[in-house]
């Protein structure tokens, strides 16, 4: 039930997925259930006295920590669930900003801890762990549970619908344009590599999909081409916003944010010298003129 729940709240049917869990007490659950989890052979977690410590799993205390987790779930599903009731553009925008925010990820996470937050539970043994198995399932299938497994992915499409929906005001399409760039920034600069690339190319951005998830660890160590194309995909994407901005919102107080985040990403001074020459009233200026000023003395 708790896993169906999960994949609900993945769906945005928080209605289901609050009806799913209704009740549910975790801490109920048989102990061979987790411990057999934690006794594979690939891991070496078993029942033992010590948690997140060391090597060892308290399943009692999991399953209380679970219990604790789902709680906090179904107050997020309620709070989304209202939000899509009211069925505006800016409860569209908060539903977006829900999941992207800090928390969004316990919207849509299935919590069965190890000690590491089981991460490798869909990222890795892909011939273990049927969720990304291309024996049972469909590449575009297991491409779509993944973005919709990603706080980021699901609040990029989020976003999109509003950009897309003729009806949403100009300025709240302004903050939206810039939430998608934002978060896409967030995405690439403080996300593993292995997990952006499963859920390439998310809304909006256009790019090669990954075909191939056995071979894609956490960290990611594979073709450097495939990471760098991706990033080019990002650049892309966030380079089309800026423009967007530029051209309808000339006067947009995110312009210098995104502009200066775009140098960092791409390491490209041009970025920097927009800053300086069109926005000099901005609070990136100071930091955008000492950099400049730092790569004329080398």
């Amino acid at each position: 039930k708790y896993t169906l729940s999960v994949r609900y709240a993945r769906a945005q049917n928080y209605a289901k997925a609050l009806q799913t869990s209704t009740g549910l007490d975790i801490t109920k659950m048989p102990e061979r259930v987790l411990s057999g989890y934690y006794s594979h052979s690939n891991y070496n977690y078993i029942k033992g006295d010590s948690y997140l410590g060391g090597g060892t799993i308290a399943t009692a205390t999991v399953q209380k920590d679970m219990q604790a987790m789902l709680s906090e779930q179904r107050q997020r599903w309620q709070n989304l669930l209202k939000l899509q009731q009211e069925n505006t553009s800016d409860s569209q925008y908060r539903l977006g900003s829900d999941w992207a925010g800090k928390g969004g990820w316990k919207n849509g996470y299935l919590a069965i801890w190890d000690g590491w937050r089981a991460w490798h539970l869909p990222l890795e043994e892909c011939g273990v762990w049927w969720v990304c198995n291309m024996n049972l399932r469909e590449v575009n299938l297991v491409r779509s549970l993944y973005q919709s497994s990603s706080q980021n992915a699901v609040a990029v499409s989020l976003y999109q619908k509003l950009l897309d929906d003729p009806r949403t005001p100009s300025q709240l399409r302004e903050k939206t344009l810039y939430k998608i760039a934002a978060t896409l920034l967030w995405q690439w600069e403080s996300h593993p590599t292995g997990e952006t690339l499963r859920i390439h190319p998310p809304t909006g951005v256009q790019g090669k999909p990954q075909n191939g998830f056995e071979d894609v660890d956490y960290s990611y160590n594979g073709d450097p081409n495939a990471a760098q194309q991706m990033k080019q995909d990002y650049q892309r994407r966030i380079d089309q916003i800026l423009a967007e901005l530029q051209l309808k919102y000339p006067h947009s107080t995110y312009i210098d944010d995104l502009l200066f985040s775009n140098y960092f990403m791409s390491g490209n001074y041009k970025y920097l010298q927009q800053i300086v020459d069109n926005y000099p009233e901005g609070d990136r200026i100071i930091d955008a003129k000492f950099l400049l000023a730092h790569r004329t003395k080398n």
